[in-house]
């Protein structure tokens, strides 16, 4: 699970200092605990922006604009029910509580809808350079043009269009795009670097910045057939 002890923030820390806490948390949540680290509330990005909407000021304390009862989980839960949870209400972090009620883990959705990847030792990664680059560039510049198509047919949406836009400005690592999964869907396949992730952030920071949503990122790529193997398909003539 995600370390959690970088979102811990004490309930009289300044709006100033949890927004720091927020900025340096791998889960983007500052968890609001008292001396027993039991939780009293979470704060997320967007629970800043609306304190200061409200008025209150980068002086004030953190329990000005916490979320006092936010979704949790508990030990005990199984982790299937918590993912199932995390789901169905599009929980991006979901602090995990002992008995006493003392944070004892944190959960991201990023990380619950993680499919894990089966080891192959034959496996290698993809030739970005030379000849292998050249080719990721053509096949983002195709994965634009597809998603382009596929907007002109009605079937996009302003919110994947924007990720799109927003991905053509960094084409050194970030080669392109498509909207993916069902009509009208809500997510962008992206084609990068390995070592893209910071162009990714910034993608990310961008269209929050716009929309103010924060999207989900899932990251890696499966070992595909020389993982799960396949199955060769024969057309049979009748005799």
């Amino acid at each position: 699970m995600t370390d959690f002890t970088d979102s811990l923030v004490d309930a009289t820390a300044s709006i100033k200092d949890v927004i720091a806490t927020i900025e340096r948390s791998s889960a983007k949540v500052a968890l609001v605990v008292d001396d027993g680290r039991r939780l009293l509330g979470t704060v997320t990005d967007g629970d800043v922006r609306r304190g200061l909407l409200r008025g209150v000021q980068m002086t004030d304390v953190a329990s000005a604009i916490m979320n006092p009862k936010p979704r949790v989980a508990h030990s005990q839960d199984d982790p299937a029910t918590i993912v199932d949870m995390m789901r169905r209400n599009i929980c991006r972090q979901v602090p995990i509580l002992d008995g006493d009620g003392r944070v004892v883990a944190l959960r991201t959705l990023e990380e619950a809808l993680q499919v894990p990847r089966p080891i192959a030792s034959h496996r290698r990664e993809p030739d970005v350079s030379g000849k292998g680059l050249d080719q990721a560039r053509e096949l983002g510049d195709l994965m634009l043009e597809s998603h382009q198509s596929y907007s002109d047919c009605g079937l996009g949406s302003k919110r994947t269009d924007l990720i799109v836009e927003l991905l053509k400005g960094d084409r050194t690592s970030l080669f392109g795009g498509r909207i993916t999964g069902g009509g009208s869907g809500g997510t962008v396949a992206i084609l990068g670097k390995k070592a893209a992730r910071r162009s990714l952030d910034h993608l990310v920071g961008k269209f929050e910045e716009s929309t103010d949503y924060r999207p989900i990122v899932l990251s890696g790529s499966s070992t595909g057939a020389s993982g799960f193997d396949h199955l060769r398909l024969r057309r049979v003539t009748s005799a």
